[in-house]
């Protein structure tokens, strides 16, 4: 199935805006390579909230690379392949847009190639079917020592056999220990979504948790913590998506100066 890569519900709003929002906390630097479909609205919350960072798109579909070349608010832009991407980055975002990531052409995971590059983590969003609790109890096992515990209680078990799996591929890349620190699900444009973000070695900057992104419970929860007008501002804009592309490009052009 094709999916419209250019309509983007609410929900995917709210989980896009936590994970930028926690890389921004983190404070994350260097190249971030993103999937940004067929819109600008994943470069302009990049942009929001990693200014200056070096923002690779990259997508096989040629509509797509034009988009992200058009808006000039990507550092390079790449039409082709995630898993042909040669250079080192410090994260990885790989929202498949409701399909399951297929297997590279040796057959190895693209989720497992694209973590081996990355110094600092990666996220993984993809459809979710009903495969449902096939590894539950070998990821409950490993758990204690694999992934960070506590909040995992609070996943459901229909989710589980995703979650083990895409995080085993992650952790194959990225080597141990690898830190699980976000499961999400949310409802996608066409079918519902499940993501994760999992981080080389253990970051205790980054509060692991599972969020169901169905109301505006991430951002108020995120503003509630923050007392800064701007950061206030900042943290809407993400969120939203919004930005002034214009302020976007006048940073970029200082930042390659420098």
């Amino acid at each position: 199935m094709n999916f419209d890569t250019t309509k983007i519900t609410d929900a995917k709003r709210l989980v896009r805006g936590d994970l930028y929002w926690n890389l921004k906390r983190a404070g994350v630097r260097g190249r971030v390579l993103l999937l940004p479909g067929r819109t600008t609205e994943e470069l302009t919350a990049a942009c929001a909230a990693l200014p200056r960072c070096d923002l690779v798109a990259i997508d096989s579909d040629p509509e797509a690379a034009a988009v992200a070349q058009n808006s000039d608010l990507a550092d390079e832009v790449v039409c082709g392949k995630v898993e042909d991407y040669r250079r080192r980055v410090t994260f990885a975002n790989l929202d498949f847009c409701g399909q399951v990531p297929p297997r590279a052409t040796d057959g190895r995971s693209i989720v497992t190639k694209v973590a081996s590059r990355v110094a600092f983590g990666l996220s993984v969003f993809v459809s979710y079917g009903r495969d449902a609790a096939d590894r539950l109890e070998h990821f409950r096992e490993r758990s204690e020592t694999d992934v960070q515990t506590g909040w995992l209680k609070h996943v459901p078990k229909s989710l589980f056999g995703r979650v083990a799996s895409l995080f085993e591929e992650a952790r194959l890349g990225l080597g141990h220990p690898a830190s699980l620190v976000r499961v999400y699900r949310y409802a996608g444009n066409h079918t519902p979504m499940l993501g994760i973000v999992v981080l080389r070695g253990r970051r205790p900057e980054w509060h692991p948790g599972y969020f169901e992104a169905n109301d505006g419970g991430l951002p108020a929860r995120v503003l509630r913590e923050i007392d800064n007008g701007a950061e206030r501002k900042l943290v809407e804009d993400i969120f939203a998506a919004r930005g002034r592309a214009a302020a976007f490009r006048a940073v970029r052009t200082m930042k390659r100066r420098c």
